[in-house]
Parts: C-alpha cells; structure tokens; sequence
C-alpha cells in the first residue's frame, strides 16, 4: 500500500470517526434549548419527572459541555405557556422542549410552527398535536391510542357500564372521545360522564354521582394530584367498583398517596421494555421518584436531539426535522426511538394492574 492510499484511508477513517457519537464529538458550539414544563403549581409533579428525564439523559449523553437547557415554567396553565414560548423565541431559541398539559402545547405549536422552531412535546398526547405541522414533535403516545387501549380492555374483560371521571381539558376530553367511538354499537355503555377543573381538589359530590350512576367500572383519567385524592374519597364512601386508570396517575407521588386503595386498579400505560443503560442510570441517580412515562419521554427527547444534532452540526430547525423523520439506531429508555410521518413517536400501549403495592403488567 502506498503513501498516497494511506493518507486517503486516513482521511477517511477520521470523516467517519466525526460522523459517530454525540454532539459533544463534534462541535465546540454550545447549544441553548429552551423548555416549558410546569415548575410550580398543581400539576408541578409532571414538571419535576420531565427535568429529571431531561437531565439524566444529559448525563448519559455527556452533554453538559455542549447543553444548556434553559427552564421556564408555565404552571400547567396554556396562558403562561403561550408567554413562556414568546419569550423563547423572541430570545432566539431555536429548539424549545414543552410542555406537559396538551392545551398548552396545542397553544404553543402554532407559534413554533409560524417562527420555524423546532418543537418537542415529551408529555403532551393531543391527537391535534398530530396536524400541528412539520416542526413539532412528541415523545409521548397520543390520547386516542390511550383511549382506544383502555376500551378494548374494558370490552374483553366484559364490562357493560362504565362512568368516565376525567380532567376538563384537550387530554382529558380527548381521551373520553376516543372512549366513547371505540365501545359504540357494542354492549358497553357511558353510564356517567364526569369532568372536572384541574384546579379541583374535593371530589365527594363527583363520587356520590359515580355512585348514583351504578357502574361496573369506573374510568379514571384526572391530573396526578386529583387521582390520589379520587382513589381515597371513593374508599370512604365504600366505593369497590372496578378501575381502570390513564397514564398520568403512574407518578410516585398518587402511589403513594392513595396507597392500598389502588389494590386491583387497571393502568393503561406504554409498553415500556426498560433497557438496562437506563435502569442504571435511573438507579445512580438514586431519585425517590419511579420511573414514569414522563421520566421515559423526557429522557428519550434529548436522545433523538442528540441525534439531530450530531447529524446536522448546527441547531437549524430545517436540518433538525429532517433528522428526526429519519432518526434511526436511536436507543432512548424505552428502546429504539421510532417516529412516524406525523411526527409522534411510535408507542404501544399497554395494560398494568396495581398488586401488592406496585404496578403489574398482565
């Protein structure tokens, strides 16, 4: 082999050796990414799960060098999102993360689209999230894959008369809707179909409703805080009808809060096959929190960021959304990070039972 191969293959290799790992391989730019969760407020455990996300997958990457994640918090309130997102853009931010509640991040996708920012929804799972537009993005299944899985269920299992207790808002209604198109023209009926405010922290008038209305099972998707406080206020009315429960009720903090009164308690959750860097990770982190969906989405946005970013060199939206429709080899929490044309990212859905003090896959 010659001189002038071998400087060629050199050349080579060190082009490819630039190409592979993370950004923190490639560039000396540091990358500024804006994010909206709820910091504060009744809904603020959401928040605390995505910042814990966001930052273990710092870690994992080795990115702390090369990102900066800047916070804002909209205290789950989609006015304050819509201020948070303003502010954001007009700072120049390029790559906005947010938010938790799916009326926020509906709110706030129209301006990321309208100002070409990319946009990442860890949480959210409005179905209109979906015709947002190009630049927005979700790592969190959408409402009416949740709302079709916990039908099906409730109709295998045999069930005929449901009551729907579920948060007044995009998620909650969503969810409901996609309920209730998936058991028509069968035998299962909407007995009672119950929203409440997010704000909402006494639930016995809405219990004594559930009551009234004679269900075989009862349907529970309301923000974290309001779950425990539900589960309780049904066990001392001496409520033991059946339940099955959404997603955002996976926090550490309704386990253990509502305690035993969960025992026997469906989850529609994903089906999340943890891998093994991640449970590693999550376990040295040594947090008193579980892992939950919004820990995975979390985790699994700086992932496919990474990924964007070290395919594009640079934080240009136009480059980054090519980038992620194509992602590929990308392993996040919960295995390889798969997006689809609409920009959500590809979820199946599962259903959990809560024995013995902790959640069950069946």
């Amino acid at each position: 082999m010659n001189l002038r191969l071998l400087s060629l293959l050199a050349v080579v290799l060190l082009t490819l050796s630039a190409c592979a790992g993370s950004i923190s391989d490639q560039t000396k730019t540091k990358f500024r990414i804006g994010v909206i969760l709820p910091l504060s407020g009744p809904v603020a455990q959401c928040g605390e799960d995505g910042v814990l996300g966001l930052e273990l997958a710092l870690d994992s990457l080795q990115l702390r060098d090369k990102v900066e994640l800047v916070y804002e918090d909209d205290k789950f309130i989609p006015k304050e999102s819509v201020t948070a997102m303003q502010k954001l853009v007009s700072e120049g931010y390029k790559v906005i993360i947010g938010t938790c509640n799916s009326s926020g991040s509906l709110a706030i996708a129209p301006i990321a689209e309208a100002n070409k920012r990319l946009m990442i929804t860890p949480m959210s799972g409005a179905d209109p999230l979906s015709e947002s537009g190009d630049y927005i993005f979700r790592m969190a299944p959408k409402t009416s894959v949740e709302g079709v899985t916990m039908a099906r269920f409730v109709k295998a299992k045999g069930y005929k008369r449901v009551a729907f207790f579920y948060m007044n808002n995009d998620y909650g209604k969503g969810y409901l809707d996609a309920f209730a198109q998936e058991i028509a023209g069968s035998d299962v009926k909407l007995v009672a179909k119950i929203a409440v405010d997010i704000t909402g922290t006494d639930f016995r008038t809405e219990v004594t409703k559930l009551k009234q209305a004679s269900p075989d099972i009862i349907a529970a998707v309301p923000v974290p805080a309001q779950g425990a406080i539900l589960m309780r206020q049904l066990a001392e009315q001496g409520v033991t009808t059946q339940k099955i429960i959404g997603r955002p009720m996976e926090y550490k903090e309704v386990v253990d809060a509502a305690g035993p009164t969960l025992e026997g308690t469906y989850l529609v959750t994903g089906n999340y096959g943890l891998n093994k860097r991640f449970q590693q990770e999550f376990l040295a982190s040594k947090t008193q929190r579980l892992s939950s969906d919004q820990v995975l989405g979390a985790y699994d946005t700086i992932y496919a960021l990474n990924y964007a970013l070290t395919q594009c060199g640079n934080d240009q939206p136009d480059c980054l959304k090519t980038a992620l429709y194509n992602i590929k080899g990308v392993v996040g929490s919960r295995g390889e990070i798969k997006i689809d044309a609409k920009g959500d990212v590809v979820v199946q859905m599962i259903v959990k039972q809560f024995q013995g003090g902790k959640f069950v896959e069946l």
